[in-house]
């Protein structure tokens, strides 16, 4: 029986190759701020802090020692960041960091342009003769689906066409982690570090008095 769009085959590997978009597609709107949020390393929220409550009672710091303590404790916690994302997930911050104008805001990588673009980037990246054609025929409106309209010249590139979508059902989830996995490392290291700011640098200045 000749291969074509309507036969059971082609329509099976629509359908899984569908199915695996549309998980990508539910992580990407589920964590969307990941890619669409501007970020910054200010740490507000110690700022100007000069009294730290221990078990030991309370240490006030005077307004010379606070500031100097804060200062370096972020400058350490910087450095620290740019040293732990580069050994444990081999990631660049300068490279992945696209900073706002002239401002102190970034955003993570470039997805914030239009992260289901980059994404249909990504996904063309999956395949060969047809992979130009096969993203072309995704609809992102309420998620991914695959067109049935596709110009196809006989049984050879329905097969090639059929393929194609085999190739995204098997492997997108993986060429998606590996697209997408750096951002949500980054986000995830800021965000977490900024919840507990105040206790880091809590525990900095303790560290910190018993060299003055």
């Amino acid at each position: 029986m000749e291969l074509t769009v309507n036969s059971y085959a082609f329509q099976s590997a629509k359908r899984l190759a569908e199915e695996a978009l549309n998980r990508c597609y539910k992580r990407l709107k589920e964590n969307e701020k990941k890619w669409n949020e501007s970020l910054n390393l200010k740490l507000y929220d110690c700022f100007g802090m000069n009294e730290i409550e221990t078990d030991f009672g309370k240490i006030v710091l005077n307004d010379d020692v606070a500031s100097s303590a804060f200062y370096t404790f972020c400058e350490l916690s910087y450095d620290n960041m740019l040293e732990d994302l580069k050994e444990n997930d081999n990631i660049n911050f300068v490279d992945i960091a696209d900073y706002i104008g002239r401002t102190s805001s970034f955003y993570i990588g470039k997805a914030h342009n239009d992260y289901k673009d980059k994404f249909t980037v990504a996904l063309a990246e999956l395949s060969d003769t047809w992979r130009e054609t096969l993203v072309e025929h995704l609809e992102t409106e309420n998620g991914f689906t695959i067109r049935d309209d596709v110009d196809l010249n006989g049984e050879d590139d329905a097969e090639q066409y059929m393929n194609d979508m085999l190739d995204i059902a098997q492997n997108v989830e993986r060429e998606f982690e590996e697209a997408f996995h750096e951002i949500e490392v980054v986000y995830d290291y800021i965000t977490n570090f900024k919840e507990n700011q105040v206790e880091y640098f809590k525990d900095y200045v303790l560290d910190y008095i018993q060299t003055w």
